[in-house]
C-alpha cells in the first residue's frame, strides 16, 4: 500500500514540474485598484490560487464540523431525556383493581383520569 502512494506522489510532483515549465510566462496581477501590479509566473499564480481555495474549503467544513457535532450533542441530551422519561413511566405501578394503588398511580403521574383495569390493562400491553 505504501508504494502506491508513493507512485501517487512521484506523478504528482512530475506533474507539477512539467507544470511548472510549461507555464513559466510571466503574469500581471492587480489585487486592489489603483496598486501597483504583481507580476509572478503563471504556475505560481495558479498554484497560490488552488492552495487557497483548498485552505477556504478547509476553514469552511471546519465550522460545519463545529455545528453538527453542537446538533449531536444536543440530540444525545433530547435521547438522554426521552430515555429517563421511558424508564420513568415503565416503573409507574399498575394498579390491579384497588382504588387506593389506582389513586397513588394517578399521583404519581399527575393524571386526572380514574385508573380503572381497563385503562392500566391498556397501558401494560403499551408497555410491552
Amino acid at each position: 500500500m505504501k508504494i502506491i502512494g508513493t507512485i501517487i506522489k512521484a506523478v504528482l510532483v512530475a506533474y507539477l514540474v512539467i507544470f511548472a515549465v510549461i507555464n513559466m510566462q510571466s503574469v500581471q496581477i492587480t489585487l486592489f485598484f489603483g496598486m501597483t501590479p504583481l507580476s509572478m509566473p503563471m504556475f505560481l499564480f495558479t498554484i497560490l490560487v488552488i492552495f487557497i481555495g483548498f485552505i477556504a474549503g478547509v476553514l469552511m467544513m471546519t465550522g460545519e464540523k463545529i455545528s453538527a457535532s453542537g446538533h449531536i450533542k444536543q440530540l444525545k441530551k433530547q435521547l438522554a431525556e426521552a430515555g429517563n422519561e421511558i424508564n420513568r413511566l415503565k416503573n409507574i405501578p399498575l394498579a390491579e383493581n384497588g382504588p387506593e394503588t389506582a389513586a397513588n398511580a394517578e399521583k404519581e403521574t399527575g393524571s386526572a383520569e380514574s385508573g380503572g383495569a381497563d385503562h392500566n390493562s391498556a397501558i401494560k400491553d403499551a408497555l410491552r
